[in-house]
């Protein structure tokens, strides 16, 4: 009597198909995700790739959750099909407008074209990271003198930070058992050096603003004093003494019926 295969093995092999008057080969993986409890048959699932690498990788994540007791049934369900749906069930919910707006900008100019016919149970940190090489260096939609279509650290980082979060949102549907940006290695943020004005810089910024009646008082006050844009907008005519030309700030901050 022929032995049951354990759920969670698989087999890996090179298959080629006939389109078009031409062959293509790609690899498939075929793995035992458990037994029908009402006839006790195996249920078969397998995995296709391009590379025999690719889909060893995917069959191992399958094969792995499988032992873990985490292994959910691969969804048919695209990634774009499932950005559109977080977009609508959950983004719009938690997000601001301007942000919302954002994220759908990223969903349809970079990780569509590239990745959003895939099914997102078989989205590797792999093909994440491939997404952000690729973003990185030929990412922008439209030519820049300077740049030319490389995509800034911090725009890569902003798909990096959506996916995450997406991706978070799909396993609690069911649809992947982990995230797959845990794994990548996202571009970290170009920090940017702050400029300070000399006094011959400084003296052309103050004859520029001369002439502006509302803003003039703003950069004045904040060149000359120090003071932060918050602290600055929150000036009143009571804090300046016109005797001695001096600003004086003093507040105090009501926190659960206690001042601070």
């Amino acid at each position: 009597m022929a032995r049951k295969a354990a759920a969670g093995t698989g087999t890996i092999r090179k298959k080629t198909v006939a389109r078009a008057g031409k062959e293509y080969s790609y690899w498939e993986a075929r793995y035992t995700a458990g037994y029908d409890p009402g006839t006790g048959k195996q249920i078969q699932r397998s995995i296709t790739g391009k590379t025999q690498k690719e889909v060893s990788q995917k069959l191992k994540a399958a094969t792995a959750a499988i032992d873990a007791g985490t292994y959910t049934e691969p969804s048919k369900m695209t990634v774009g099909e499932w950005l559109d749906k977080w977009l609508e069930k959950y983004a719009s919910l938690t997000l601001r407008e301007n942000t919302l707006t954002g994220y759908r900008r990223i969903v349809n100019n970079y990780v569509k074209p590239n990745i959003g016919d895939k099914p997102i149970a078989f989205i590797t940190a792999n093909d994440l990271q491939k997404l952000y090489v690729k973003l990185k260096n030929s990412g922008r939609k439209h030519y820049h003198p300077e740049f030319k279509r490389e995509l800034s650290n911090g725009s890569v980082l902003r798909v990096h930070t959506m996916l995450h979060k997406a991706f978070d949102d799909a396993i609690k549907e069911g649809l992947i058992p982990k995230n797959p940006t845990l794994n990548t290695n996202p571009p970290k943020k170009k920090k940017t050096e702050m400029k300070v004005l000399n006094d011959e810089q400084l003296e052309k910024f103050m004859k520029a603003i001369e002439q502006d009646e509302i803003w003039y008082d703003f950069f004045y006050t904040e060149l000359t004093t120090g003071l932060r844009r918050g602290e600055i907008c929150g000036l009143k005519w009571t804090d300046f003494d016109e005797t001695t030309g001096r600003i004086t700030i003093n507040r105090s901050i009501e926190v659960n019926n206690g001042i601070v």
